[in-house]
């Protein structure tokens, strides 16, 4: 990503918001585990946002939400299928 720190942060924090949201709705588990894993201090989101950036690189040829998607999904489990 070629934004600066802020509008990383920003986005990394709308996507994860998002993605727990529509966990809440359909898979509990997933919400249960992204709000220990994002939300169960304030140091964790900095971390967190630090976690994903560093995985980026590897895949610059998909859009940053499906790389947040996936690797939300490597923690917490995934949204659809086995």
């Amino acid at each position: 990503m070629k934004w600066n720190e802020k509008q990383q942060n920003s986005y990394f924090q709308t996507a994860v918001s998002m993605a727990t949201t529509i966990a809440a709705q359909t898979k509990p588990e997933i919400a249960k585990c992204l709000n220990e894993w994002y939300y169960a201090n304030s140091e964790l989101p900095a971390k967190r946002h630090a976690e994903i950036i560093k995985v980026m690189p590897q895949y610059v040829q998909y859009h940053p939400s499906t790389v947040v998607l996936a690797y939300i999904e490597g923690v917490c489990g995934k949204y659809a299928g086995d």
